[in-house]
């Protein structure tokens, strides 16, 4: 930043320039003139003004960079102070450009912060030069989090108390922006915050599940060390103001990646760790004694060699463990298919032409994943090699050619990894329940795509999670099951290879993109519209809406021509291509290769380029039966593996071991569908692609019932090296809208109120009192502006707009009005309160002092000699509630009348001894004070101290326990 010196300097060189520039002018004038006149002007003349001209557009050129220079100095002193205290972009002081905002933020990340405020919408900046492990975040005694995080969970429960609807937090950003990370943070806020503490059981198997899932989703990329591969819906659920247990809804895993990936990827982070995690004679028992990643097929790749040598692999492979024993998961049953799926890619099937079988590489491979699986080598050899074919109802067996062999144990090998997670998801989601009176939530089933829609309340009811018999006796209508979800989806990619896998995640951030550009600007701009609104902001904002549509449409788009390429035996790639170019041919969004090979889709992040060739074959997800039938019950004595495969298998009951030449899914879709009937069916069979945009279809169902709160997340360095760079940050700057956002929030009037909601929120703003309620309210309504406008006035908000407009039904506030009257109903409140606890503690203390008296002179009554002291033989009373008809000594229940033994002269106000020592008298009830009772002696009633008596006869009844008055 220049010194005051220094600018003191460049503003005298500028008036320099400038009144140099004004001499030059006139000038250049005169000379035009002269030669406009007539043609006697000589060559001088015209050279002397082209080069008048060059002189003063050169100055011109220079006066307006000093001057940038100069307001951008003045604009760096100021922002070093603003930046410290800014924590919303509204109050920005300067121009609202790209270039100040970029300012801001990197101001900002230097200053040590990382999150900041747009209005309502929450924006945070990856300062991770790695990224945090779950366990750490979830369990770490030393956890700290900014305080606008905190706030932010703060308000999403307030919001959920104060209307009663769900609330979701929707994060979206690139990947390796953090989004994972802030999920972690928000769960274990939550959990602090309202149930107070996070050693309960809920968090703890939350915890457990959270450590299970992300070692079995992660993998290493370019751009994240620990990139999630598995799009996660946490549904946090809430009954009374309290936290109850945690559902994960999964969305799209990545199954290719488990056997085919790009050079410099990993795959998922937990076979790395189990290489490196498991003992020895773990080693021998699972048959990898001896393999590293750079000698297993499946997960050599570009920095096999120093994935390996992290040493943090053993730790958390020890984390993963501990997770799979908390929720009572089988270790070995687990371990065992990941040790086999790692075995396979060893296997390889060659062509021999002396013999219709095929020959293998890897035999010692195939014999120890046919022991890991519990099935014999011959039978797994029999269903990896040959294919039933149905001909005329007939059945018949073919030996397949090496490269559908190789296929088929890739397919196995897929199939194993997806429906082994989707087991410890249904696992996670119905543990085993903790021993409290609200453990019998609900049970939750993740693993179907297609739910039925039922009950709106909770997201269970959209995502095909089941209610178990007593669901009734925790939900109720007075007492509704509700939940606070975390979106955490993947964020938008564009590697060098891009197939299916990087569409549907594409779509992902594009359909979280349409949602946010409906709910912030779309709608804004109907309101406005329909209420008769006149604003002076323009809205420019990007409508994906287009792009969203070229990919999901039913009719012509993208996953419609492959699911119609995929279901015919004979679609292609090129195929593939040519339909969706003879079907959108008109769309401006999308390009077709000229080879046919690949096609362009112009996302709201940037034009991405998919490869085509390999995309009609994924999408299909095809497992056939001679792979299933392998698994049988009769077959296989590993009874993990049998369940996993077991929804297929019923079908196989009646036939034993005999393919029928059914074709599977990989991971089946929703278990309501009749299987049988979708597998020869074309028309009805199930795909991918279709499978995938269902659970989104149903992921949105859940999201337009609840309030939304987005969370932009920002990535702040490509490398991890803690370096802000501008360009990276720019470049999500504009694909996450935040210029537009902050516009609309700052010049607009994006909120609005009804006018009787407006009314009973703010009905603290007036200190005169409100009239009675009518049916419009309007008194109520412009006794509250007024004094806001008051209020406004008195502010003296200069830079912050508070406006406000009436609109037919409702009342349009901009950000910064909606912020002062928040600021000043929380102050009246908080007002009210204290008012209200100081008469009320007010009270509690009369009410105690006029005990407390009753009680000293009742104490005075009594002679301090003759009340005995506490000691072995004799105890006093405790206190009697005076409408019960019993007392309790020593746990034992004493009904009225009864008698008792006078211990010690009782003596009365005027010191005469009313009842002395050793009388029998008749006990005949509790007295007004407390510590007395009712006796009768010489036909009077007499309150005397309970401790001057000892009971003489046996109670009538005895209680268990000890009696709390």
């Amino acid at each position: 930043v220049p010194t005051d010196d220094a600018l003191k300097e460049l503003s005298r060189i500028n008036s320099i320039l400038s009144d140099l520039y004004n001499r030059i002018t006139p000038l250049t004038q005169k000379i035009t003139e002269s030669i406009n006149k007539g043609p006697s002007a000589s060559q001088a003349v015209i050279q002397l003004q082209n080069h008048l001209m060059c002189v003063s557009s050169e100055l011109m050129s220079l006066r307006g960079l000093l001057a940038n220079s100069i307001a951008h100095a003045n604009a760096s002193n100021k922002s070093n102070i603003e930046i410290e205290h800014l924590n919303d972009l509204i109050n920005l002081q300067s121009l609202l450009t790209e270039a100040n905002i970029i300012d801001a933020l990197e101001g900002l990340y230097k200053s040590g912060r990382t999150s900041l405020w747009v209005g309502p919408i929450y924006v945070t900046l990856n300062h991770l030069s790695q990224p945090a492990i779950s366990a750490d975040v979830l369990c770490s005694p030393n956890f700290s989090c900014g305080d606008d995080l905190r706030l932010l969970v703060q308000k999403l429960f307030y919001e959920y108390i104060e209307s009663n609807t769900s609330q979701v937090v929707i994060l979206n950003g690139v990947s390796g922006s953090g989004k994972t990370n802030l999920a972690y943070n928000i769960l274990r806020i939550l959990y602090d915050r309202i149930n107070g503490c996070v050693n309960n059981e809920f968090y703890k198997l939350m915890t457990a599940g959270i450590v299970i899932l992300e070692m079995l989703t992660s993998c290493r990329t370019p751009a994240n060390s620990k990139s999630s591969r598995l799009g996660m819906f946490y549904e946090v659920q809430v009954h009374l103001n309290q936290l109850l247990t945690t559902k994960f809804h999964p969305y799209y895993l990545d199954q290719s990646r488990v056997t085919h990936r790009v050079w410099d990827e990993g795959n998922y982070n937990i076979f790395y760790q189990m290489l490196a995690g498991l003992s020895y004679d773990e080693r021998l028992r699972l048959h990898l004694s001896g393999y590293q990643p750079q000698t297993i097929q499946y997960l050599n790749y570009k920095y096999a060699e120093s994935s390996n040598s992290n040493e943090h692999l053993p730790e958390e492979f020890s984390q993963w463990r501990m997770a799979l024993a908390n929720l009572g998961i089988p270790f070995d049953d687990v371990t065992r298919v990941l040790a086999a799926i790692m075995l396979l890619g060893n296997i390889e099937f060659i062509e021999n032409s002396e013999n219709p079988d095929l020959d293998v590489r890897g035999h010692d491979e195939l014999k120890a994943v046919a022991a890991l699986l519990g099935v014999s080598g011959v039978s797994l050899y029999r269903g990896l090699t040959t294919r039933t074919v149905v001909v005329r109802g007939n059945c018949s067996k073919t030996m397949c050619s090496a490269a559908t062999a190789n296929h088929s144990r890739d397919t196995l090998a897929k199939a194993l990894y997806a429906r082994t997670l989707i087991s410890l998801i249904k696992k996670i989601n119905n543990p085993k329940r903790p021993s409290t009176p609200n453990n019998s939530s609900r049970a939750s089933d993740s693993s179907e795509s297609v739910p039925p829609i039922a009950q709106p309340q909770t997201a269970e009811n959209f995502l095909n999670i089941g209610l178990p018999k007593d669901h009734n006796a925790v939900t109720n209508k007075e007492h509704p099951l509700g939940f606070i979800g975390i979106v955490d989806l993947f964020g938008s990619e564009d590697t060098d290879c891009n197939t299916l896998e990087q569409l549907c995640i594409n779509l992902c951030t594009e359909t979280l993109e349409y949602f946010y550009t409906t709910n912030v600007f779309r709608s804004t701009q109907d309101n406005w519209r329909d209420e008769g609104i006149v604003c002076e902001v323009e809205l420019m904002y990007h409508d994906n809406g287009p792009c969203v549509d070229l990919i999901s449409s039913q009719r012509n788009g993208i996953f419609s021509s492959l699911d119609k390429q995929s279901l015919e035996s004979r679609g292609t790639a090129e195929s593939f291509t040519k339909q969706l170019l003879q079907q959108n041919s008109a769309r401006p969004g999308l390009v077709v290769s000229h080879n046919w090979t690949s096609f362009t889709v112009d996302h709201y992040s940037g034009p991405v380029t998919y490869n085509a060739s390999s995309m009609v074959d994924t999408n299909r997800d095809i497992l056939r039966d001679d792979i299933v039938c392998v698994f049988q019950q009769h077959n296989c004595s590993f009874g993990f593996v049998n369940h996993l495969f077991g929804q297929e298998l019923r079908q196989h009951i009646h036939e034993r071991s005999n393919p029928m030449g059914f074709k599977h899914r990989i991971l089946p879709p929703d278990s309501n569908l009749s299987i049988s009937s979708s597998l020869l069916d074309t028309e009805r069979r199930s795909t991918f692609c279709r499978d995938f945009h269902s659970r989104l279809d149903s992921l949105l169902k859940v999201l337009v019932r609840c309030k939304p709160q987005f969370v932009r997340c920002i990535k702040t360095s490509m490398r991890g090296d803690g370096v802000f760079d501008q360009s990276l940050v720019r470049e999500q700057v504009r694909s996450l809208q935040l210029l537009e956002t902050t516009r609309l929030m700052a010049d607009g009037l994006p909120h609005k109120l009804r006018f009787k909601t407006f009314n009973n929120r703010y009905l603290f703003v007036p200190l005169s009192k409100l009239h009675k309620p009518k049916s419009d309210g309007l008194d109520d309504f412009k006794m509250i502006v007024d004094y806001f406008l008051i209020l406004a006035d008195e502010a003296k908000y200069s830079t912050v707009n508070i406006n406000w407009a009436m609109g037919k039904r409702h009342i349009f506030l901009s950000e910064g009005a909606r912020q002062l009257l928040e600021e000043i109903r929380l102050r009246r409140r908080d007002r009210m309160a204290t008012i209200i606890q100081k008469y009320y503690r007010g009270f509690l203390c009369r009410q105690n002092t006029s005990q407390m008296t009753e009680q000293t002179n009742a104490v005075k009554t009594v002679p301090t000699k003759s009340i005995p002291k506490q000691g072995k033989k004799t105890h006093p009373v405790p206190i009697i509630p005076p409408k019960r008809q019993y007392v309790v000594k020593d746990g034992q229940k004493l009904r009225f009348p009864h008698s008792r033994l006078m211990i010690e002269d009782y003596v009365g106000p005027s010191d005469s001894t009313l009842i002395p020592k050793g009388t029998k008298v008749k006990v005949l009830g509790t007295g007004k004070r407390s510590g007395f009772l009712f006796v009768s002696y010489n036909s009077k009633a007499l309150e005397i101290p309970a401790c001057l008596t000892q009971v003489i006869e046996k109670p009538v009844g005895v209680v268990h326990g000890t009696y709390q008055c």
